[in-house]
């Protein structure tokens, strides 16, 4: 066989739609792939996704191809006509409700792991008290010196009533009659 050098093959899309709606009827259909290799001429099979992606009219055909391959997969698992293995393998290309929960745990299952590792990672790295910028650092200055001579202020006002409170306890117990006389 000679390779053909020269532009690739173009198809009619609409026309492979209507070849893969013909075919997944057929009762020995059982995989897209098989669609591809026995298509006349040769059609690689990631043409399929691609023009799915891209042609809504091919797409209504490739998803109705994967439904009813899809239901005949399952009926021949059924009766015992498929193996588990090859059934499992590409169950969730031919059915879309498997497919879309598979997605959805996935999903769930990401977050989980997202909020866990989130959860880990402050464990690990507890926030830090955020450094003083040193323009508000400068401007926050009088205001400690303030507080600190408010306390002081107040230290010395108890100091104080306590040697007042003192001195009033010290009369009580020795009356002015008693201080001039030793």
């Amino acid at each position: 066989m000679k390779m053909v050098m020269g532009r690739p093959q173009e198809y009619d899309r609409k026309q492979v739609a209507v070849n893969l709606v013909e075919w997944e009827k057929k009762a020995t259909s059982i995989n897209l792939c098989g669609f591809c290799t026995t298509h006349d001429p040769l059609l690689p099979h990631v043409y399929l996704s691609r023009w799915a992606k891209d042609d809504e009219d091919f797409r209504l055909a490739y998803e109705t191809a994967k439904a009813f391959l899809g239901n005949r997969r399952e009926q021949m698992l059924n009766d015992d006509l498929l193996h588990v293995k090859a059934y499992d393998l590409n169950a969730t290309t031919y059915d879309w409700f498997l497919k879309d929960e598979k997605r959805q745990q996935a999903e769930f299952e990401s977050s989980l792991k997202e909020k866990e590792n989130r959860r880990t990672e402050k464990a690990k790295n507890p926030p830090r008290k955020p450094r003083l910028d040193l323009a508000k650092s400068a401007s926050r200055v009088p205001h400690r010196a303030a507080t600190k001579e408010r306390r002081k202020t107040k230290r010395n006002a108890r100091h104080r009533k306590s040697k007042i409170q003192k001195t009033i306890h010290d009369a009580e117990l020795f009356p002015l009659s008693c201080v001039g006389r030793v």
